[in-house]
């Protein structure tokens, strides 16, 4: 085809293109927004074919791509990164070497073969041939394209589809079988250039290649034994990117050694970039010294630093390490060249510090290494190890120190620098490696975003770690968090909570509004306002006041609480951000009014990256309909969430006041809420299915066979089956599908199912913790992958334990004889009670008041590698001893009321006091008011010094007392101590209620109610309980206001009747007694 004819075919298929969708619309006004895409799709696959594959003559480098995988599984070219290495290495920037599209080898092409083209006759030898390409050097001739290129003609050949590239040498690695590449690589020998470079990465779209910033069983993981002075990665060539990487340091000899190691004795460093890697010291280093993760150094005279340093991870567990990241560079003279290190995270263990910075013979002319951006801490025991260790010139303006944040003071104050704890930085879970931040994370929003859009010689700023699309305002470290783009779901306007600002009355209308690819960086979210209308997909132009910016985009939604989500964005290169009062209109640019929305803000007001939330608020009298979720684009960063607020959420029971999902089975495989797209999380909801006697129906099914699921969560459920006689399931998913990643299911309460209370069809990582399940036929079913289960409680189940549980499983109760088979400490034959049984009524929280084996049961979680498991199925707060199970029993806790008695009721001297465990004994008997509530200080340490307090939960006898610290735990032990009094815990239940303490207590106990005016018994997971004793007339009303109650966490206010709450009654006998409590 000519170069005019092709001109004038792309000339009109651009034409087509930006005609957009409003006139598509016009003439099909019920053309969906999916389909649009399609259409979009199509115009651009057209754009490609005939841009790419329309014959012309070839400019520029290719990527010549090979294939690392330690699991050789098909289509792999190397089984490590060394071999590569050696195989690839060649003169990249020499008119002789160049690669080669084909379309599949015929035969057997080996690397060193010399090769003949046969029109041509030209000859070359081989550096390697891959599925779809050959790298040739040393090119005597001219290769055609479309000639066959032979070792042996007609037997082992390729026939090329173009007449070659210069090349650059690309080794994508990945991990299909989960093994590591245990090789260490130098990059060295090498000839580049900044067109002809080294890559070593992993795809980002790849599940086997690319983590998701967090050490899993996801991804390529390079791993080193042994090597005294080693590296895994020795990058001593200019022009090389590594990319994505994670390296595991676990060698116990590894003096001297790196992760990543970047040195140059002999010539300038340029065009070097380290991006987007987990580095990882895992184990002891050495009992000699061990040196850094991340090396980076160049002999001092040599200028012209030209390297790139961001988005990398570097985590320590061992204190052997001197550094986490260590920069030692001279300056340059050219500011396009300057040398950055923005965007990193650094923390854990560093024998010296977290990072090292160094700026050699730099001066106010020249420029040094430009360092912001980053966070770093150094959790070392000893208070000398700092987080920075500054050193050189950073005095001038070229060579800038800003926007740092470190756990300690060593950032400094200056330039926007700042402190900010470990505890603010919010990181998800360290001690699992997984350093995403969270939305109230002091780090969000602290960058400084002027520096990284100036830096047009790093491909990927504008993403962080695991490429989310950064916004306006970056967030500090190698994580940006995205927005929430939050959704209002209410049965109506007018039944509480946000319900005001309701968006959608149905999941199914929501789900159907809102499904969009969230992982791209052409869907942001702005805050804002409307004017007039924008009806989903609709196309609207970004304008600056009347200019149009040529940025176009298509409303996917907006909301009333003042957020708009558009999708489809072009016009601009790179994730767009916007000015506050912006427009994006849905008429051209110019002119008053219109259908139009504002953008207002600051920060990421102004254009983030998306995650998707469904709010469900309110009071519900109906209950919704199933729905699948389907159609999302999603991964770890950007996922969807669907959950309940405290107003519509259960109270651990069911509960047909609140939001709950119900199905009624029509065909066989029915689901309640079926889940095809990945990256979902599912909270606080209720879900039901009425099953019939169809085949495997189920509350939550997932029916992804994607290789990676990456993370599907689902917490504080309560799921049932309502009726029906079918084989169901409370979770479960298709037995033909095998989707892999990571599982989460815990505090959840399942019941009812005549089938499988859980069961998992994950072949990766699947984490079943602290779930209660019930009257079900089967409980929990190991069907496929590692799956772990810790501190369940399963109850009336036939069968409780199915299949083999992986290394972990433990702490998990049944009131059968089934042992699950995996760990040392789970419970069979167990005593069990709850609140309630009844069928129709049932209430799945455990019994306070009985004898039950599983209270205090468990394995503390809330710093397990997999799941920090914080609070119960009812939000209260998890105590030191875990029960078992999804709920967590409340703590009652006790104090008194003596009206106007601030002396004590008893007192040591000859009389002893010794606390074990939970029980108070004294020497000889008490007085008979004494009772429960009552506090008790006393002399832990016998230095004749009031120093603890303990408070009566049960009077056992005159002289024994079960006894609880203030908030409920084991007391501090004593024994035989003569220091201790008695005194009622206030003086009045008016003070009682606003925790006002006995001003008799000794000063240094007395403060024990911390709180004022009311008290959150939900998030405290309390039972408080005031006992009024008839010591004196209460003559203050009261008002009880301001508490945070719910159906198991109450406020009880009472008068000690029986003789295990007192000697004798403070309660009247039905009629008014003087000498009892009155108020």
């Amino acid at each position: 085809m000519s170069r005019k004819l092709k001109s004038i075919l792309l000339f009109f298929i651009y034409l087509l293109a930006i005609t957009k969708a409003k006139s598509v619309f016009a003439i099909y006004p019920v053309v969906s927004r999916k389909k649009m895409r399609r259409f979009g799709l199509l115009l651009i696959g057209l754009v490609f074919f005939f841009g790419i594959t329309i014959a012309s003559p070839a400019y520029g480098a290719t990527e010549f791509v090979s294939i690392v995988d330690p699991d050789n599984a098909t289509g792999t070219d190397y089984t490590t990164l060394s071999a590569w290495e050696a195989g690839v290495q060649t003169d990249l920037t020499a008119a002789t070497t160049l690669v080669f599209s084909h379309g599949g080898i015929t035969g057997a092409i080996a690397d060193t073969d010399t090769v003949t083209g046969a029109t041509s006759g030209a000859t070359a030898g081989v550096v390697h041939a891959t599925d779809t390409q050959i790298l040739l050097e040393t090119i005597s001739g001219t290769f055609e394209s479309g000639e066959q290129i032979y070792v042996t003609q007609n037997v082992n050949y390729v026939t090329s589809s173009d007449a070659g590239n210069s090349a650059i040498a690309v080794a994508t690695c990945r991990s299909t079988g989960g093994s590591f590449d245990e090789s260490l690589v130098e990059i060295d020998g090498w000839t580049v250039s900044e067109d002809n470079y080294v890559k070593v990465w992993t795809d980002p779209d790849d599940i086997y290649g690319r983590h998701n910033a967090t050490f899993s069983s996801r991804g390529y993981v390079m791993l080193s034994l042994s090597g005294a002075s080693s590296y895994n990665i020795a990058v001593k060539e200019n022009y090389t990117i590594i990319d994505g990487l994670i390296i595991v340091r676990i060698s116990s000899n590894w003096a001297y050694g790196n992760a990543i190691n970047i040195s140059s004795t002999y010539g300038d460093m340029e065009g070097i970039i380290i991006r987007n890697n987990f580095l990882i010291q895992d184990s002891i280093a050495s009992t000699d010294t061990s040196r850094e993760l991340l090396y980076c150094h160049t002999s001092d005279g040599v200028d012209d630093s030209d390297v790139k340093i961001h988005n990398n991870v570097l985590i320590s567990q061992t204190a052997d390490l001197d550094y986490g990241l260590y920069i030692d560079l001279d300056y340059t003279n050219t500011e396009a060249e300057q040398s950055e290190v923005y965007n990193n995270t650094i923390y854990g263990y560093f024998d010296e510090a977290a990072v090292y910075i160094t700026n050699d013979n730099v001066s106010d002319d020249t420029y040094g290494v430009l360092f912001f951006n980053n966070y770093a801490a150094n959790i070392h025991t000893t208070t000398s190890k700092p987080d920075y260790s500054l050193n050189g010139f950073y005095d001038n303006t070229s060579t800038i120190f800003t926007n740092n944040a470190s756990d300690d003071a060593t950032a400094g104050t200056s330039n926007s620098n700042q402190r900010i704890l470990i505890a603010d930085a919010d990181f998800d879970d360290v001690n699992g490696y997984d350093m995403h931040i969270g939305q109230n994370s002091s780090l969000k929003d602290e960058g400084n975003s002027a520096l990284i859009v100036s830096d047009g010689d790093t491909a990927g700023m504008y993403y962080d770690i695991d490429y989310t699309a950064r916004d306006v305002l970056v967030d500090i470290g190698a994580d940006e968090v995205p927005v929430e783009f939050v959704s209002i779901i209410c049965e109506g306007t007018g039944t509480g909570g946000n319900c005001a600002d309701l968006d959608y009355n149905t999941l199914n209308a929501w789900e159907d509004a809102v499904e969009v690819d969230l992982t791209i960086g052409t869907t942001r979210v702005f805050s804002g306002s409307i004017s007039g209308t924008l009806a989903e997909n609709a196309t609207v132009n970004l304008c600056n006041a009347s200019t149009d910016t040529g940025i176009d985009g298509v409303v996917v939604a907006h909301t009333d609480s003042g957020q708009i989500l558009i999708d489809g964005i072009t016009g601009s290169t790179n994730p767009v951000t916007t000015t506050s009062g912006y427009l994006w209109k849905a008429d051209v640019c110019g002119g008053e009014g219109g259908d139009q929305w504002t953008v207002s803000g600051t920060g990421d007001d102004l254009g983030a990256s998306v995650r998707a939330v469904a709010e469900i608020d309110g009071g519900w009298s109906v209950s919704d309909v199933g729905r699948n979720i389907d159609g999302w684009g999603t991964d770890s960063d950007n996922y969807v969430k669907i959950y309940t607020t405290d107003l519509a959420r259960h109270d651990g029971k069911w509960n047909e006041n609140k939001y709950r999902v119900i199905s009624t089975a029509t065909a066989d495989y029915h689901n309640t809420m079926r889940l095809y797209s990945l990256n979902v999380r599912i909270e606080g909801i209720q879900l039901g299915i009425h099953t019939g006697a169809y085949l495997e129906p189920q509350s939550i099914g997932i029916w992804s066979d994607a290789p990676d699921l990456i993370d599907y969560t689902f917490s504080h459920n309560i799921i049932r089956q309502l009726s029906g006689t079918a084989s169901s399931r409370g979770i479960g998913g298709d037995a033909g599908r095998t989707p892999g990643g990571d599982l989460n299911i815990f505090n959840n309460i399942i019941y009812g199912f005549t089938g499988y209370g859980i069961v998992s069809y994950c072949t990766g990582e699947v984490s079943i913790y602290n779930n209660t399940l019930y009257d079900n036929a089967s409980g929990i079913i190991a069907y496929q992958g590692d799956v772990v289960a810790k501190n369940n409680l399963i109850a009336s189940t036939t069968n409780p334990y199915s299949n083999t549980f992986a290394a972990g499983t433990d702490y998990n109760a049944t009131d059968g004889t089934d042992d699950i088979g995996t760990g040392d400490n789970n419970i069979i034959n167990a005593s069990i009670s709850f609140v309630s049984t009844t069928t129709g009524s049932e209430d799945l929280h455990l019994d306070p008041d009985a004898n039950t084996d599983v209270i205090d049961a468990g394995i503390n979680l809330r710093t397990d590698a997999n799941i920090n498991v914080i609070t119960d199925i009812d939000g209260g707060t998890r105590s030191n001893g875990f029960d078992i199970g999804a709920d967590e029993a409340a703590v009652k806790i006790y104090r008194s009321v003596g009206p106007s008695n601030t002396t004590a009721l008893s007192t040591g001297s000859s009389t002893t006091l010794t606390i074990n465990d939970l029980t108070a004994t004294f020497s000889t008997a008490q007085p008979d008011n004494i009772g429960v509530g009552d506090a008790i200080q006393y002399d832990s340490d016998n230095n004749n010094s009031i120093d603890a307090i303990a408070f009566i939960a049960k009077r056992l006898s005159s002289s024994q007392y079960l006894v609880h610290s203030a908030s409920g735990t084991l007391p501090t032990v004593v024994s035989n101590d003569n220091d201790w009094q008695i005194y009622r815990s206030y003086t009045s239940l008016s003070l009682a209620e606003t925790g006002t303490e006995n001003t008799g207590i000794n000063p240094t106990v007395r403060n024990f109610d911390t709180w004022s005016g009311g008290h959150d018994l939900v998030t405290a997971n309390n039972i408080w309980n005031i006992a009024c004793y008839g010591d004196a007339v209460d003559t203050t009303a009261v008002t009880i206001d301001g508490w945070t109650t719910g159906s198991g966490n109450y406020l009880k206010i009472f008068t000690p009747v029986s003789s295990s709450e007192v000697g004798v009654t403070q309660r009247h006998k039905g009629k008014w007694d003087s000498d009892k409590y009155n108020i």
